[in-house]
């Protein structure tokens, strides 16, 4: 995917703003996820497992699970395994550069696929 703008896709970062997780089993019917539709139908991925992750407070980026093919339903083991994981790498990327140099997002992407 492309940068994705905060201004394009509300709903999506309301959610990661709020919750850390965005979770749809149907990706294409869901309304959070209504500015990446055409996208999602284009690349077959019905569902998806988004978790933000941060460093003091601040998102810096988004781990993303996808389901092509057909819808799956996360279970909540798979939730919080990779809420887990987030959490990890957010204390990791924190130790490694120090806490106090967190000003400005690092240019990371990360796919799991």
């Amino acid at each position: 995917y492309d940068d994705l703008l905060e201004s394009q896709f509300g709903d999506y970062f309301d959610e990661l703003s709020r919750t850390r997780i965005v979770r749809s089993d149907d990706a294409w019917a869901d309304p959070r996820l209504a500015g990446f539709r055409d996208t999602l139908v284009e690349r077959d991925v019905q569902s998806l497992l988004d978790v933000s992750f941060a460093v003091n407070g601040h998102i810096y980026g988004v781990i993303c699970c996808e389901q092509a093919g057909h819808t799956r339903t996360w279970t909540a083991t798979e939730t919080q395994w990779l809420r887990s994981f987030a959490t990890a790498l957010s204390t990791q990327i924190a130790r490694a550069r120090g806490a106090d140099q967190w000003e400005k997002p690092l240019p990371v992407k990360v796919a799991v696929r």
